[in-house]
């Protein structure tokens, strides 16, 4: 498969050739998916869809049908999946199956799962929580693999809402702290 063409913008000349050019495509494309979805998340769709997700027999029972709101996420979420897949597929230049392993599925729902499943920003600190913690493990070689492991036992035992519930409630209390002690 072909890499994407270069980008004309003015005068300036954006090439995809080398990896650095992909990376910032990449980047691009993963904020514009993020603020597509806090558009929908913070509009009358989106508050739908977060009814639907708490009780969806009520909502379904106040006249609204749920199947269109959960369609319209299916074909979004789907759009946006194909998104990446698209940008996978020219980055490595050919598919292959043992790229999409049971490894990096679970990866992805720890991502989720670590950085709190009912926020937007919790799977984006949970991919980034993913990513580093085995780089940051690499001191410990031996017993890397253990302390990766027991670090997301406890933090799922511990933490089941995720990261980003208990850093936001954490920081308005430090402002309380504060406001109160001013």
């Amino acid at each position: 498969m072909p890499r994407p063409a270069d980008l004309a913008f003015g005068g300036l000349v954006w090439s995809f050739g080398d990896r650095v050019g992909y990376y910032y495509l990449a980047l691009l494309a993963a904020a514009g998916s993020t603020l597509i979805c806090a558009l929908i998340l913070h509009s009358r769709v989106g508050r739908v869809l977060v009814a639907i997700r708490q009780n969806e027999a009520l909502i379904e029972a106040t006249g609204v049908q749920t199947w269109r709101y959960k369609l319209f996420a299916f074909v979004a979420s789907a759009s946006l999946a194909g998104l990446s897949g698209a940008l996978y597929a020219h980055f490595i230049g050919f598919l292959n199956p043992d790229a999409f392993g049971v490894d990096h599925s679970l990866n992805a729902i720890l991502a989720v799962i670590l950085g709190g499943s009912g926020t937007l920003s919790g799977p984006v600190v949970g991919a980034f929580a993913v990513v580093f913690l085995p780089e940051y493990l690499r001191v410990a070689e031996t017993y890397r693999l253990v302390m990766y492991g027991f670090i997301l036992v406890a933090a799922t035992i511990f933490m089941p809402r995720g990261l980003v519930p208990i850093v936001t409630q954490g920081a308005h209390s430090l402002a309380a702290w504060v406001r109160r002690w001013k």
